[in-house]
């Protein structure tokens, strides 16, 4: 649910390049976890129902690759290969892999694996940007159902490999979000991103100091 909600968010906020964009998880292609994640997803009712993972509900083939599984985790080893196969089976993350789906204006659809190596910088850094800053957004619109929340990203020597239009459209789009961002940026890049800032901090080196000079309030 939270990857859906997560690219409805993307969907209605990013506007780069006429670039549509999509957070991608799917099955781990390592049949070391990957198979794990086919029973677990073969069985929607664990969330609802929590029946036992060795019920009736199960064919024989993934019960017995699950009690296989519960074994060797239980196994009363200290040993460090143990403790590394522990550390690995109990990452949830492990049973999956991600990706970043670009769908261009003609509706043409594209992995950032498969194309990373063929763009230049500035096209691969932008969906980092768009990423780390929407998973930022969402782990603050989750947390302020609950509680008050503030979040603080920071971002140092960003956008060095873009160009102005793409520098332009990330630092609108992080407006849009709910995240606090402080950019840190060399003077060449700060011209692009201080028309849509509101606070600027100018830094200035001093043999090994770093000093800060008076800021200013910029009038939105």
């Amino acid at each position: 649910i939270y990857e859906i909600v997560f690219n409805d968010m993307l969907r209605s906020n990013v506007v780069i390049d006429n670039f549509d964009w999509a957070f991608d998880i799917s099955r781990n292609k390592d049949d070391k976890f990957g198979q794990y994640y086919d029973v677990l997803m073969s069985n929607q009712n664990f969330v609802t129902d929590r029946p036992s993972l060795f019920d009736d509900t199960m064919s024989d083939k993934n019960a017995e690759l699950m009690k296989e599984l519960f074994d060797r985790l239980t196994i009363n080893s200290a040993t460090e290969e143990q403790a590394k196969l522990v550390k690995e089976y109990t990452d949830y993350r492990n049973f999956m892999s991600y990706d970043i789906i670009i769908t261009d204006k003609h509706g043409a659809r594209s992995k950032l694996s498969d194309i990373s190596r063929e763009k230049s910088g500035g096209e691969t850094q932008t969906p980092f940007y768009v990423v780390i800053a929407a998973s930022f957004d969402q782990i603050v619109r989750i947390s302020s159902r609950q509680r008050n929340s503030c979040c603080l990203v920071m971002f140092d020597e960003a956008f060095n490999n873009m160009d102005e239009s793409r520098i332009q459209s990330m630092v609108q789009y992080f407006n849009n979000l709910s995240i606090q961002p402080v950019i840190v940026s060399p003077t060449n890049r700060s011209r692009s991103i201080i028309p849509y800032v509101q606070t600027i901090i100018p830094l200035t080196k001093s043999r090994n100091r770093i000093i800060p000079l008076p800021w200013k309030e910029i009038d939105e």
